[in-house]
């Protein structure tokens, strides 16, 4: 789902870490599951800037939504948001 939402975004894994002030491997460690994701408020209120901008919120997302296999919620397909 991560993937879908930097195209979403026109991120890349790097710009996204930074913009959140997360370390790339850190990310890494996010996206193969081998930590388990913590935000601090300035990251959480970072990440509801860029999901503002496709009219989602933080609760709109899955649990596992940072995940390498996470899957994209069809919900999200039918609004219309996969530009």
């Amino acid at each position: 789902m991560l993937d879908y939402l930097l195209g979403l975004w026109q991120l890349n894994y790097v710009d996204f870490a930074r913009f959140l002030g997360i370390h790339i491997n850190t990310l890494w460690k996010y996206r193969r599951g081998e930590r388990t994701p913590s935000f601090t408020w300035e990251q959480v209120q970072k990440l509801e800037q860029l999901l503002e901008k496709i009219d989602k919120k933080p609760s709109d997302l899955p649990s596992d939504w940072i995940l390498d296999n996470s899957r994209i919620p069809a919900s999200w397909l039918r609004e219309g948001n996969d530009n």
